[in-house]
């Protein structure tokens, strides 16, 4: 294919499937719209960012701030 949509690709796989795919990701050159809570993969295959927050999209150079936030966020309640 030369587009992957994946919504939450790792939510029910096991580690080794998880590296599996990680390395497909970031092996082949298919261009792919991940959408995912997983920081590490986000972090692994992630070249381009936009975080959607209250209901605005924008592109970010990284996610790091924006985690952070959230992960503050969910301590705080």
């Amino acid at each position: 294919p030369h587009l992957l949509i994946l919504d939450e690709p790792t939510n029910h796989l096991d580690i080794e499937s998880q590296e599996a795919l990680e390395d497909e990701l970031t092996t082949k050159a298919t261009a792919t719209l991940l959408v995912t809570h997983d920081r590490s993969l986000i972090r692994a295959v992630g070249t381009r960012f936009w975080v959607i927050d209250k209901g605005h999209l924008t592109e970010v150079d990284s996610p790091e701030p924006f985690i952070a936030r959230m992960l503050q966020a969910s301590i705080a309640s």
